[in-house]
């Protein structure tokens, strides 16, 4: 159903010009598995929710109301509402600023090679970035 309504929502957008076409464009998107935990996979995940939250909130409207059973109804609803909240999108955006602002960290932290004193520079230039930036 998620998919369905990504292909509706990209054939409108080409229709109107709002997306181009061409070699590694418009892939189609996905959240990650439940136990991928690598900093990157969260970061991808974050990004991908957001790119995909007009067909997510879609997707959940339309369980709410065809949903099987009233428990998944019920649980359809309570997520949309949820989702839609201030909080949670605010939280949501925070949460990707930070991850992309520690993003040259953790790739330097992640190289074997890396020297004690590059490191702390990097630590300290994250601090700075984290510390100055307007979320």
């Amino acid at each position: 159903m998620l998919r369905d309504d990504q292909v509706k929502e990209l054939e409108e957008l080409l229709v109107l010009g709002e997306v181009h076409t061409g070699s590694g464009l418009n892939q189609e998107l996905g959240l990650q598995r439940a136990g991928d935990t690598r900093w990157g996979s969260h970061f991808k995940t974050l990004r991908n929710f957001i790119s995909l939250f007009s067909s997510i909130v879609h997707v959940l409207g339309v369980l709410a109301i065809d949903g099987s059973n009233y428990h998944e109804r019920s649980m359809a609803k309570s997520l949309v509402d949820y989702i839609r909240s201030y909080d949670f999108v605010y939280v949501l955006h925070l949460m990707l600023k930070v991850l992309a602002l520690t993003y040259d960290l953790n790739m330097a932290l992640q190289k074997k090679d890396q020297d004690i004193v590059s490191a702390m520079k990097l630590v300290g230039f994250a601090k700075r970035q984290l510390r100055y930036d307007r979320f």
